[in-house]
């Protein structure tokens, strides 16, 4: 017999606002810092690629990888880690970000507090130049983000960290109790009266979140 264990723990996550990838976006202009993201472990963020175009010929297409800080000072390409593509000049296209510490999917990136992540393309906006391996709109246009991961129980103080919306999130997390025929089952009763103290503690601890959150 196998019985689940729901926990629910809250986890504080926030949306950043979404970046636009696109070369005319003012963020990549070199008289300013915007591309310089402040995030904390737990925020989520979406790429928007260019909107969609008419004319394939107007859309600019690209590979974004996450690089070194080398990669991406030099607008070069060695060992760069694929995070997205920007090629459907049809529909609207997202890339979503999350940053975690631990991520369950292979090959995940995972991002460590106290630390910088680099994203940046080297395609150069056209159908053909999508798979160049340097220069491109890196160099042209100065597209690329630098993340900068804020160490634990502390925010950054820059515009895009300051417009984070919230979105506090109960997270499920399920857990397997295996019995043997030959174990002694535990009693019905006992497992109906022992789950509802954790569903009432678990949704008044979101409930009293809620509160902290509204009046702080």
């Amino acid at each position: 017999m196998i019985r689940l264990l729901f926990l629910f723990v809250l986890a504080d996550t926030k949306k950043l606002p979404d970046v636009q990838w696109i070369s005319t976006n003012s963020i990549f202009d070199i008289s300013n810092t915007d591309h310089v993201l402040s995030v904390s472990i737990g925020d989520r963020l979406s790429i928007e690629c260019p909107p969609p175009s008419n004319s394939g010929s107007s859309y600019e297409y690209s590979h974004l990888y996450m690089v070194s800080e080398a990669e991406y000072s030099h607008c070069y390409l060695a060992s760069p880690h694929l995070i997205g593509t920007c090629d459907n000049s049809s529909q609207q296209v997202s890339i979503s970000i999350v940053f975690r510490e631990f991520t369950p999917t292979p090959g995940g990136i995972e991002f460590k507090p106290g630390k910088a992540y680099f994203v940046t393309t080297t395609s150069n906006g056209t159908k053909e130049g999508i798979d160049n391996r340097s220069g491109g709109l890196c160099a042209s246009h100065q597209m690329k983000l630098k993340f900068d991961v804020q160490p634990k129980n502390r925010h950054g103080n820059n515009r895009n960290h300051n417009n984070r919306l919230p979105a506090t999130t109960p997270v499920m997390y399920i857990i397997h109790a295996d019995y043997s025929e030959e174990e002694t089952q535990p009693d019905d009763s006992l497992q109906r009266s022992s789950i509802f103290p954790l569903f009432f503690a678990a949704f008044s601890a979101i409930f009293i979140h809620h509160l902290l959150f509204i009046f702080v």
